[in-house]
């Protein structure tokens, strides 16, 4: 019976290297008039979701989407205008971010055939997955007769700036769903899976294996908020200040100025960009030790009837400090 290598991940990133380095040298097959139609009906696929239909109602719950916090869910299940109205495009700046992570998605795409990948199915593209009805979509599902010894594989594509190529070469967290999404999918699948990370700023690539941050525990972890998200999606005299009785919002982080803690509590990174965050937490914004205009979390806002449950917000300097003596 054949297995994968032992060392695919590092098989991967070699023989992709080496390809990205010299494409015209290392290639091993030729894109077809078909491939390259199939590709461009996939990119006006793209395109119409994003300019055509996300004028109609989109759905919230996704599996691509479970890595956010759960708060953040369910005030967007309870306050679907605001989580609408939020999503209309701001810059076209903004705009121009998002379709370069689609270019690279297609591109990589013809990148893959030439190197000699063999695709699940070319022609429908993704695979759909669902679980209790809530869908994901894969990315990539190939195979290659030598690197992965003819054995399937999920590529996520992740086309990401400088700062995050580097950090999330080292250490990929939840911050933005990434590590919660792969998680599912792997587990559904039941396929290894590996980021492909994309430098925007130099087009460099890095191959990170899912399961290098010793993944099956999470696996089960991202499972099982889902079947949570989804049991509380479907309770129909849920109201959205019962969420706080199950939903407990992202603990803020300490501010440290200059080695010491100053009383201060900035957003969790988890947070930064959600719409739940002024409802959950109450904000004011004040000038930091270097005089910048910084948003400050002063406590957490929680509803009269849960406020038994509302936590001292003094014990997040409390449990890092617990953290840093460990």
């Amino acid at each position: 019976m054949t297995d994968y290598p032992e060392n695919m991940t590092e098989i991967l990133q070699t023989q992709i290297q080496a390809y990205w380095d010299n494409p015209n040298s290392q290639y091993t097959s030729i894109i077809t008039e078909s491939q390259l139609k199939t590709l461009t009906t996939r990119w006006y696929a793209v395109q119409k979701k994003r300019w055509v239909d996300a004028e109609e109602d989109f759905h919230i719950l996704r599996m691509s989407a479970v890595g956010k916090p759960l708060i953040e869910m369910m005030f967007n299940k309870f306050h679907y205008e605001i989580y609408l109205s939020n999503r209309d495009l701001t810059t076209v700046h903004q705009h121009q971010r998002m379709v370069e992570g689609d270019e690279f998605e297609i591109d990589l795409a013809m990148h893959l055939l030439r190197m000699g990948f063999i695709f699940e199915d070319f022609e429908a593209g993704q695979r759909e997955l669902n679980h209790r009805d809530v869908l994901g979509h894969t990315d990539y599902i190939v195979s290659h007769p030598e690197w992965t010894n003819g054995l399937p594989i999920l590529f996520e594509c992740k086309a990401i700036h400088e700062y995050h190529f580097t950090s999330n070469k080292k250490w990929i967290d939840d911050k933005y769903g990434y590590y919660s999404q792969l998680g599912l999918y792997t587990k559904l699948t039941d396929l290894p899976g590996f980021w492909f990370l994309y430098n925007k700023n130099t087009s460099e690539i890095y191959i990170k294996s899912y399961h290098s941050q010793g993944a099956s525990k999470e696996q089960q972890e991202a499972l099982d908020r889902l079947d949570l998200l989804i049991t509380l999606w479907e309770m129909e005299d849920l109201t959205w200040e019962d969420c706080f009785r199950f939903c407990r919002p992202p603990e803020p982080v300490p501010e440290v100025y200059q080695g010491s803690y100053t009383n201060n509590f900035l957003i969790p990174p988890s947070m930064k960009f959600c719409n739940s965050t002024p409802y959950v937490y109450v904000l004011e914004e004040a000038r930091n030790g270097y005089r910048k205009p910084t948003i400050y979390i002063r406590d957490y806002n929680y509803p009269e009837k849960y406020l038994d449950l509302k936590p001292d917000i003094n014990d997040c300097i409390n449990q890092q400090e617990d953290e840093e003596d460990a």
